[in-house]
């Protein structure tokens, strides 16, 4: 067999071509071997040839010295050895299920220990595949990881809550002293419960429109002046329409004037406040980058 190997920066993207006398068992496995390289996995089913995703095998099975890919509804043979298939798809999550199978993780729905050591996998197409008890401290070390990722997820998931949360409270503080100063200047002494529990799902609303507009959960990309319009247009807005609808002050001009421009006022000296913040922060991590460089050189 001869290979030769042609570099030229006209080529758009790496070419492989086979050329041989025949298409025999060799040359099959060949190209499955180059077809793994991009993580596809060539099966053969009814004379055609297949190129399947990785991560659409089920598991894979060798019988009689035939090695067979298990899909969701459909059997394919693959020309490579059960070893082959186990050393390149080492990084996914194919793992031994028995001496002559392998297992795709990602696709096990559930879990149960069975007699003499083993366990059974049943999968997400209703197959069930037993793992031997050799390979069967593997599988359960496999899923303790999984279950270690999906804690993290879900430590995520609570930080994201409180962080609502506390915002949550901050804005729904303002929304109080906002009112309170408004009631005060109309001559009232008190404020309803209907008026606190507007108040409650203005807040709710509003921490979530600042989740969207000043974090890269949603949005990754986008400038902080376009991000200030996001949050406060709309949750001008719902405020607004909280204060008509609950009545959080008399209805008069004057009182709206007065509304706008205290919440105006509030919004321009957060918004001031963390410029000043931001900029301080900069300068000191600036400099303590600086210190780290001079230390380097020296």
């Amino acid at each position: 067999m001869k290979i030769i190997i042609n570099e030229t920066e006209a080529a758009d993207e790496t070419e492989i071509i086979v050329n041989c006398r025949h298409v025999d068992e060799q040359i099959l496995r060949i190209c499955a071997g180059l077809r793994m390289f991009d993580k596809k996995v060539t099966g053969f089913s009814d004379g055609q040839t297949f190129l399947l995703n990785a991560s659409d095998i089920f598991y894979i099975e060798t019988v009689d010295r035939k090695t067979f890919l298990y899909a969701a509804e459909k059997v394919y043979e693959t020309p490579l050895k059960l070893y082959e298939l186990e050393e390149r798809l080492s990084g996914d999550d194919f793992i031994r299920a028995t001496k002559s199978s392998l297992l795709n993780f990602g696709r096990v729905a559930s879990l149960r220990q069975d007699l003499g050591g083993r366990m059974l996998c049943a999968l997400e197409n209703g197959e069930t595949v037993v793992v031997s008890r050799q390979y069967a401290a593997a599988i359960k070390q496999k899923s303790k990881i999984r279950c270690i990722k999906r804690r993290f997820d879900m430590k995520k998931f609570m930080e994201a809550v409180m962080e609502w949360k506390t915002a949550a409270c901050l804005m729904f503080t303002g929304c109080v002293i906002l009112c309170a100063i408004i009631t005060l200047f109309a001559g009232e002494s008190a404020v309803s419960i209907n008026t606190l529990a507007s108040m409650l799902i203005v807040s709710a609303l509003g921490s979530l429109l600042q989740m969207l507009a000043f974090t890269e959960r949603i949005i990754k990309k986008l400038r902080y002046s376009a991000r200030m319009l996001m949050f406060a247009v709309p949750f001008l807005a719902v405020l607004a329409l909280n204060a008509y609808l609950f009545r959080w002050f008399p209805q008069e001009s004057g009182y709206w004037l007065t509304f706008t421009m205290i919440f105006i006022a509030v919004f321009a000296g957060m918004s001031i406040g963390f410029e000043i913040y931001y900029r301080v922060m900069g300068k000191k991590y600036d400099g303590l980058l600086g210190q780290y460089r001079k230390q380097r050189e020296e």
